[in-house]
């Protein structure tokens, strides 16, 4: 017991520490209000995220040749326009009217040559009186002097990236002889101007267990000192090497760690909303050419500040599904998902990717894996329960009834599965086309002696069909526009779709039973409203001309007809 309200001690007095300035009560006041805020929004069950600071990237200049530096990879090739003190000045005040409040410079090494004074000028227009501000560094260029300038610049926390407690290690890694003596002697002078001292450690899969890392950490629990692990990815110089990641196990001892060692935090500890990956939500990192990336280890290109205001930028972020919550663990850590669009496109891009090139193949990649899902749906999908038996009766029963009224002498069936309502088709005389991704679904079909059916995706189908029909499959797609497009692309005259119901409440008890007593669902469907389905097809040349309720409301026929 003592020991848990001895950590817990611990942790308040480094809130307290490297938290609260009281020399500065416009930042208490606003920390005040964001944290008052945060809470609100919880409380209200609200999605809202107040942006807690930004990481600049001042320059990628630097005197160290680091191993696991990523900065050359960020790096445009040619000539490139930086960030002028005039849009620092002018995004730290878009930042702050998002609820910023703690801004960090860093590079490369902002204490080389003439970045320097660049760093001291940048400062002083970020509104140093009333935030919070974080210089980090190798500290192999700091004196008494340099301090004394940025503390009178309005710095507050001097960062220092050590990695070892042995300096042979650390030189070592660094590739900088003599670089933990330079930062030893250091901390001594930023502690005489009364600034806060930090230090910022890269941990991998092999240094964690180190007796280098267990040094380091005994320093700094005995000078009371904050210590950010930055957990080791395959970016930069480092760049496929899967190796040096922590794995989950590896994970679980530096969460061992924390118990002895209070001051050992990791950028989830700081949130005001939940613990978890903060990246675009309450913090972003900018490079010296104004990219926006959702945070130093996820080089994505967001936007770029010359070009277009900061929110604008956060609120694209905000919309996809990796950064509008907080996710348990780091998405470049432990995200199967995104570990395999993001690291794909770094080992194929010499430049940094953007944001429309890392969602493109991500859709891919997720249409790959929802098509080996629904091969495995058909491989287990030989019976139907009776309530499936009853939909299938009604769907088929409305199609013998609605078909025959329209003009129609051609159809396809788009993802026709096991064929039963391509076999309705197919009776009422069309000449019909049944195409589905499941080599599984294509022979069960062939097996009933169904014609004309193939293995075949719809983004890769052609021809043109009087009636286009698919059942219960556009909303599986997290954007299912595009494949709304491919079934008008392949219309003369009708696009006719089934799909579930989320308003119905009897489709909300069929999918609480399916998934308490049942298997529920194999294959992710979002839940799409059906105006969001009409909206799409009218905003691109076709009408809602019929629209039929199935068993009870828990399905519906929409049928769209071209525009003339």
């Amino acid at each position: 017991m003592l020991q848990i309200i001895g950590w817990y001690f611990f942790r308040l007095h480094l809130i307290y520490k490297y938290g609260i300035f009281w020399r500065k009560p416009k930042y208490v006041l606003k920390l005040i209000r964001n944290v008052v805020k945060a809470k609100i929004f919880k409380l209200l069950g609200l999605k809202k995220f107040i942006l807690r600071g930004i990481d600049f990237a001042t320059t990628y200049a630097c005197n160290f040749n680091c191993e696991h530096c990523f900065t050359e990879r960020l790096t445009p090739k040619g000539e490139v326009q930086t960030m002028s003190v005039e849009d620092y000045k002018r995004v730290v005040k878009e930042a702050e009217a998002l609820g910023a409040i703690v801004f960090s410079f860093q590079g490369g090494e902002v204490t080389l040559g003439k970045y320097f004074q660049q760093l001291l000028e940048i400062i002083k227009v970020s509104n140093p009186q009333s935030n919070h501000i974080v210089v980090t560094t190798n500290g192999s260029l700091l004196d008494e002097e340099k301090i004394k300038e940025m503390q009178k610049a309005g710095v507050d926390t001097i960062c220092l990236s050590i990695d070892s407690g042995i300096a042979e290690e650390h030189d070592m890694f660094r590739k900088y002889p003599g670089s933990f003596e330079k930062l030893m002697n250091s901390i001594p002078l930023i502690q005489k101007y009364k600034l806060k001292v930090s230090i910022n450690a890269v941990i991998s899969h092999e240094s964690i267990y180190s007796e280098g890392l267990k040094k380091l950490l005994d320093f700094s629990h005995k000078n009371r000192f904050m210590i950010a692990t930055i957990l080791a990815r395959p970016v930069g110089k480092w760049t496929g090497r899967i190796d040096y990641m922590l794995s989950r196990e590896d994970l679980v001892y530096w969460n061992r760690l924390r118990r002895d060692y209070p001051f050992l935090v990791r950028d989830f500890d700081n949130n005001y909303g939940k613990r978890g990956c903060y990246a675009a939500k309450e913090g972003l990192y900018i490079t010296p050419y104004g990219d926006v990336c959702p945070c130093p280890l996820t080089h994505i290109s967001l936007g770029n500040v010359m070009n277009e205001p900061l929110q604008v930028i956060r609120e694209r972020a905000l919309k996809i599904r990796f950064w509008n919550h907080y996710h348990s663990e780091c998405l470049t850590s432990f995200e199967e998902d995104f570990k395999k669009t993001y690291f794909t496109l770094l080992a194929e891009k010499e430049k940094m990717p953007t944001l429309d090139e890392f969602l493109n193949l991500q859709e891919l990649n997720e249409t790959e894996k929802l098509y080996k899902l629904w091969d495995k749906y058909w491989q287990q999908k030989y019976s139907i329960t009776p309530t499936g038996k009853l939909i299938l009766r009604s769907k088929q029963k409305i199609l013998r009834r609605l078909v025959p009224s329209l003009d129609c002498k051609t159809a396809i069936d788009v993802g026709c599965g096991q064929g039963y309502c391509l076999e309705v088709f197919q009776k009422l005389g069309l000449e019909t086309k049944g195409i589905d991704i499941s080599p599984t679904a294509v022979q069960i079909c062939q097996r009933k002696g169904l014609r004309n059916v193939s293995l075949e995706k719809l983004e890769e189908a052609e021809g043109k069909y009087d009636l286009v029909f698919s059942d219960g499959l556009i909303e599986h797609f997290r954007d299912f526009v595009p494949y709304a497009k491919h079934l008008m692309r392949l219309s003369n005259r009708y696009v006719l779709i089934v799909q579930s119901n989320h308003d119905s409440f009897l489709a909300k008890i069929l999918l609480f039973l399916s998934e308490r007593f049942g298997s529920g669902r194999l294959i992710p469907e979002l839940d799409y409203k059906i105006p969001e389905f009409v909206s799409v097809f009218e905003r691109n040349g076709f009408q809602l001309a019929e629209e039929k309720l199935i068993f009870f409301d828990t399905f519906k026929f929409l049928l769209f007809q071209k525009k003339k």
